[in-house]
């Protein structure tokens, strides 16, 4: 079939829709003023734009309100149609989407099920109940705006009362049929515009799987879906049709049902609402920006060296950030600059905050005066000399109390080294010394030359949109308290060059790094993504590529931040080996209430040959809530971690994930891990304990063990090889740090373990724990 017919008829079908919904929220509106037709498509296209940048298509109801109101409708009406038609539309849904799932019987089913797994839609039925309250709110705020602001309809619940007996059921069913034909029609875009490839489709599961794509918007906690959406529509092509075929159908399709009811509505909204003399008035103050001097720019303080991921500040930032405090900063990525940090800390003021987040701010504020000096645009000190030193100890020789193993041992450390900052430019180096990189059982000896190596030591260039770092540093993309399971802090750091772009609340991230030789083959990391962050909600897309070769060298391409590595990866010329990984991540502040999560895909068998079993899924994923209660010093939280037993391997093997055996991103494979706290916070400065529960299950997989033979892989399941072991633990964490200048932390507890070290019927109860004292001072000395 001609395809320009197929984009003709889908456009079509668009367009019936829209005029379908304003024609259905004209009937469902009751109003002594007839609202017209263009005038029900405008509101509709606000409420559009709105939706498709709010997460859960949150913000669309409440613009539709707001556009009602400028069309005259009194807000009861408003309420009363707009409840009237989210009941019928939620009515609908559920009956077309099981009618779907009847239809394609079994097929469907699974389909189903396979998306809702793939696109994390666990919280699905929290989310619709967020929904539901958040529904509810508004209809009291109308309710609170019209008994404070009494009007001619009177008592505001009489006048909502009064619009509802006026929908009749003819009026309603009318409504309801609207709906169900403008579902239909917005269904059917996609198995329009695969009208092309109908060869190669089964348009059955395609209806189905667009309907799934479509209504899962209203859940997913990104705005429009943004991620979960083309995860999900890339998996569902991927194993009929071409990478260029999908990616050109999933713009399409995105063009059809997402940009152009919302560019609509953009466009409408800045006709209506906009005026002429405003338009003026930025456009005047715009140039005045772009020719204006320049020497606000030049005197603008930018230049700031890293917070290292192992410093102790992030104790605190990790607790003040989901608490709504330092929302400059994206909660998904590390490290910060420190002066990214005063910036947050310097609208607080401790004395009008509770305890324990005043303790936690002065401290903080404490660490962070040199830069709050600079933002002030007092005389501060451009160079400084800091000393760190502690020791750890734990009850064996691994840092984890729930995978001991050996004998007790304490490890000394110390950190020592120099920084200069002047201007955008900022240079730091530093040497460690820690005797545990020589006992690690799960990682290789780095080596420490005269007792200790360069560990973080870098070169920065900062402008307001753009910073530039060259030289060994550690970094971890990741939930704050959570180590990445794609760009972790896990293994030591390593030489990298690495750009960041800022566009307002968008960024994009890129690095490439060197990694070190194995099974003679030089390896390099390279890593990209692309971030929103605001205050309460953040989002990220990322992928990143390990490549070798005997002959291999730094590849400049994977440093490009606008290169898509998933489409590059395997282009020529090609090195010898290649690992991909995509990756994505969201951070959500409600309340008192912030969901986290991040899910990594590194293998997908999308195309198992007939005679050989599919080879078992390679991925990871973390899935958190924190709860934080404002009338309690408390706080409690629940994660959920799996890592499939074939992660960041290849039978190629020298494509590992890992840097000198330690994991470039998760340290381990082939487990999962629930974790269950309380933090507690007693009247005592700098203290915190945490009872926690645990529960880890583990099989015999990891990526530091050979690949099996290439059949024994294809039969392996994806998660748990061999004997699994289940390991609860009951345990006490807690830190004390009375100052900036020391801290004491602990995680202790007992481990009931059975099937023990894999061994079928095995069981061990034991104690665990582990331990780290530290102190740090620097120079020149601070007056606090």
């Amino acid at each position: 079939m001609n395809p320009w017919l197929s984009y003709a008829l889908a456009l079509a079908l668009v367009l019936l829709e829209l005029g379908l919904r304003a024609w259905k929220i004209r009937l469902l509106v009751d109003s002594s003023k007839q609202m017209p037709l263009r005038r029900a498509l405008a509101v509709n296209a606000y409420g559009d734009a709105a939706a498709a940048v709010t997460p859960g298509r949150l913000g669309g109801d409440p613009a539709r309100f707001l556009g009602l109101g400028r069309c005259g409708i009194e807000p009861a009406a408003s309420v009363v149609g707009l409840g009237a038609e989210k009941l019928i539309d939620m009515i609908v849904l559920v009956v077309v989407g099981v009618a779907l799932v009847a239809a394609f019987g079994e097929r469907g089913m699974a389909g189903v099920l396979q998306t809702a797994a793939r696109l994390g839609t666990v919280y699905a039925a929290v989310v619709l109940a967020v929904l539901c309250v958040l529904m509810a709110l508004g209809t009291w705020a109308i309710v609170w705006y019209r008994r404070r602001h009494p009007g001619e309809a009177g008592h505001p619940l009489k006048s909502l009362w009064k619009h509802a007996r006026a929908l009749s059921v003819r009026t309603l069913l009318c409504a309801g049929l609207l709906a169900t034909v403008g579902i239909a029609a917005r269904v059917l875009v996609l198995p329009l515009l695969c009208l092309p490839f109908a060869s190669q489709v089964d348009f059955g599961l395609v209806v189905l799987g667009s309907f799934a794509l479509l209504y899962s918007q209203l859940v997913l906690p990104t705005p429009a879906g943004v991620g979960g959406i083309e995860l999900g529509f890339a998996l569902g092509f991927a194993s009929t049709l071409r990478t260029a075929d999908v990616a050109a159908l999933l713009l399409t399709w995105r063009l059809y049902t997402l940009f152009i009811p919302a560019g609509l509505g953009g466009v409408l909204l800045a006709r209506t609402v906009v005026a002429r003399r405003t338009v003026r008035a930025a456009g005047i103050a715009a140039l005045l920006t772009i020719a204006g001097p320049t020497s606000a720019a030049a005197q603008e303080v930018l230049g700031s060296r890293n917070l290292t991921v192992d410093h102790w500040a992030y104790e605190y930032i990790e607790r003040l950030r989901p608490r709504g405090y330092l929302a400059n900063l994206n909660p998904l990525v590390q490290p910060y600059r420190r002066l990214e940090v005063a910036r947050g800390l310097a609208g607080l003021n401790p004395d009008t905050l509770r305890s324990p987040v005043s303790g936690w701010v002065r401290m903080l504020q404490q660490e962070f005066a040199r830069e709050l000096e600079r933002l002030e645009g007092r005389e501060a000190p451009h160079w400084g000399i800091e000393l760190a030193a502690g020791t750890r100890g734990s009850t064996s020789q691994r840092l984890d109390a729930l995978r001991p193993t050996g004998d007790a041992d304490m490890w000394p450390w110390y950190r020592a080294g120099g920084w200069i900052e002047r201007g955008p430019v900022a240079v730091e180096t530093r040497l460690l010394g820690d005797t545990y990189l020589t006992d690690d059982p799960d990682g290789a000896d780095p080596g420490q030359r005269r007792g200790g190596r360069s560990d973080n030591a870098y070169l920065s260039v900062v402008t307001r949109s753009v910073a530039v770092t060259l030289g060994r540093l550690k970094r971890n993309w990741s939930a704050l308290g959570t180590k990445s399971l794609m760009v972790s802090d896990v293994a030591t750091s390593y030489p990298q060059v690495g750009i960041d772009l800022r566009m307002g609340r968008i960024s994009l991230r890129s690095f490439t790094g060197e990694l070190d030789t194995l099974g003679g083959m030089k390896r390099y990391v390279s890593g990209h993504r692309l971030d929103f962050s605001s205050h309460d909600l953040a989002v990220s897309l990322g992928e990143a590529v390990l490549y070798a070769g005997q002959d291999a060298g730094m590849q400049i391409r994977y440093l490009n931040p606008l290169e898509i590595l998933f489409f590059d990866a395997e282009n020529e010329p090609a090195d010898r080996t290649l690992n991909l990984m995509l990756n994505l991540q969201f951070w959500y502040r409600i309340g008192a209430f912030v969901a986290y999560g991040e899910g990594l895909l590194d293998d997908l068998d999308i195309a198992p040959s007939q005679d050989v079993d599919p080879a078992p899924t390679r991925y990871a994923f973390t899935l958190g809530v924190r709860s934080i209660p404002t009338s309690a010093p408390v706080a409690l939280s629940l994660q959920y971690q799996q890592v499939s037993s074939f992660a960041y391997r290849t039978s190629r093997g020298a494509d590992h994930y890992s840097f000198l055996r330690r994991g470039l991103g998760a340290n381990y494979a082939d487990f999962d891990r629930l974790s269950a706290e309380v933090e507690f916070f007693p009247p005592v400065q700098g203290l915190w304990l945490a009872p926690v529960l645990q529960l880890q299950r583990r099989g015999e997989g990891d990526f530091r063990t050979p690949f099996p033979p290439y059949d024994e892989f294809r039969a392996s399941p994806a998660l748990f090889l061999g004997v699994r072991e289940t390991t609860f633990r009951a345990g006490l964490r807690g830190r004390y740090q009375p100052n900036r200048h020391f801290w004491l932390g602990w995680d202790l507890g007992e481990n009931f373990v059975r099937n023990a070290l894999h061994v079928a019927g095995e069981s061990v109860t034991e104690f665990t724990a582990v331990a780290e004292i530290g102190g740090t001072v620097g120079l020149p000395l601070r007056r606090h």
